[in-house]
């Protein structure tokens, strides 16, 4: 067996097999409702805060992250740039909710898009996130992005082709 061949059923097992052990040690971000009548975003929860100054602790967190409506996963996403945070991230989607005509992020668009194709009046999120800082291995976050998705297939994540309408809720 060649090193390749070594190299991808490592990862295969260990990281595609694997996936939701992984995320079974995720940190919440938050809890949101979000409501596109009002095109408002209300924080279920606080977000968590660390150090005396208050700073919220995925300030400090870059990799990727999953939003989620009851057991059904909504988008999988990541950040892994040295200037970008999970918690800005996360504001850039939020913010895109609330100002869809806005072009930088298409995200907030596809939320309300879900909900009216759902008739959904409002959408309880929750966030969760990977801090792959704390293991200092460069493209970890895309690596785990890519078996998230696969493993997951979230709703609105638009590498996943050809499954139909991609915002339908199985019931």
């Amino acid at each position: 067996m060649s090193k390749l061949n070594d190299l991808a059923n490592l990862l295969r097992t260990k990281v595609f097999n694997e996936i939701e052990e992984y995320w079974e040690e995720a940190e919440t971000y938050a809890e949101i409702n979000l409501s596109p009548d009002t095109s408002t975003v209300k924080y279920v929860t606080e977000l968590e805060k660390v150090g005396n100054r208050g700073k919220i602790k995925a300030n400090n967190a870059r990799g990727i992250y999953m939003w989620t409506i009851g057991d059904k996963i909504l988008y999988v996403g990541k950040t892994d740039s040295p200037t970008m945070s999970i918690h800005k991230r996360q504001k850039n989607h939020i913010r895109s909710f609330e100002k869809p005509w806005e072009q930088h992020e298409s995200s907030g668009r596809k939320y309300r898009e879900f909900m009216k194709e759902n008739n959904l009046q409002n959408m309880q999120v929750v966030i969760k996130y990977i801090n792959t800082l704390d293991y200092d291995i460069e493209g970890m976050a895309e690596l785990l992005e890519t078996a998230t998705i696969n493993h997951y297939q979230p709703m609105l994540n638009r590498e996943i082709k050809g499954r139909g309408s991609r915002n339908a809720i199985n019931h």
